[in-house]
This record gives structure tokens, sequence and C-alpha cells, in this order.
């Protein structure tokens, strides 16, 4: 199972596809232009340029929570953690033709990467997951997520909503 560590793993990792699988020439970006940030960043500066990953919610998973093998009987084994995490993935653009572009290359890229393997995952970030783990990625409803910024009296431009299951031991 995951370690501590898999909360940044997965995001560093979200980061880390992006910026290697965009084809960032067409989108005149280089790979810095592809940041991890805080809701905070959000609300003070509108951001470069670019694309910006927000995890924005931490979740337990009460389903699989309930499957633990403490609540099985095995007393013994140590109770895994699942929580979801819920990302808001933000193209920024000078224009809008180019802010729209980049945002179906962010849905597109994540139709075809439907998990992260753990080998992926421990290159960005060495040693947070074990041998044959995968973390599932699925498309969340981004109008929640945009509702929660709202109230905060940050307006987000259309923007890819994901959720990331995770089991940390």
């Amino acid at each position: 199972m995951a370690s501590e560590n898999a909360i940044v793993a997965v995001s560093k990792t979200l980061v880390w596809l992006l910026a290697q699988g965009c084809p960032r020439q067409e989108f005149g970006l280089s790979e810095g232009d592809f940041v991890l940030v805080q809701a905070e960043d959000l609300a003070r500066r509108r951001p470069q340029p670019g694309v910006s990953v927000l995890l924005h919610r931490v979740k337990l998973n009460i389903a699989q929570r309930d499957q633990s093998p403490r609540r099985r009987g095995l007393d013994d084994v140590p109770r895994a953690l699942p929580i979801e995490l819920h990302y808001v993935i933000t193209p920024w653009a000078q224009n809008a033709e180019l802010q729209h572009s980049l945002l179906g290359w962010v849905m597109h890229f994540f139709e075809r990467c439907p998990s992260l393997r753990d080998d992926l995952l421990n290159q960005v970030w060495p040693g947070s997951f074990g041998p044959d783990e995968s973390v599932p990625l699925i498309a969340d409803v981004p109008e929640a997520s945009a509702d929660l910024f709202a109230r905060a009296g940050v307006i987000l431009p259309p923007s890819v909503a994901l959720v990331a299951r995770v089991l940390i031991n």
C-alpha cells in the first residue's frame, strides 16, 4: 500500500505527466508552465499561461473503508486508509481559442490515462507506492468545485475535475 507520501506523489505525477505529454510548442508552453498550486495562489493572482493542478479536497472513501481487513475480522492486519483526492486542472492562456484548445487536449489526455502505475508514481516521488499498485483516475463533476471557488471569490475558467483513489497504509 501507498505511504503517507502518496498524496504528494499523485499530485506531482499529474503535473509531470501533463508537462511531458503536452505538445508544448503547439501551445507555446515550456515544462515550467505546468504547476502544482494552492487555492490561495489562484485567489491572489491569475496564473501565467500554462496548466495548473490544484488539489482542492481530500475525502475518506467510506465504501472502501468498510471493506478494510479489520471489518472482516482480521485484527492483526493494519487498516488501510482509502482516500479520494479531488483535483481541478485548469488551462490558462492569453486568449480563449488557445485556452479552449488546451482544455480539449487536457480532457483527451486524461481520457487516455485512466490510472497511474506504481513505477510512474515512484519515479516522480520514490518509495511512495508498492509494487503492482495503481491509482485510478475518475472524471468528476466540475460544477461542484466551481461553486466552491465562486463562493470564495475565485472565478476559474473552464477546467477538468478528476478524482484519484488511493489506499494509504
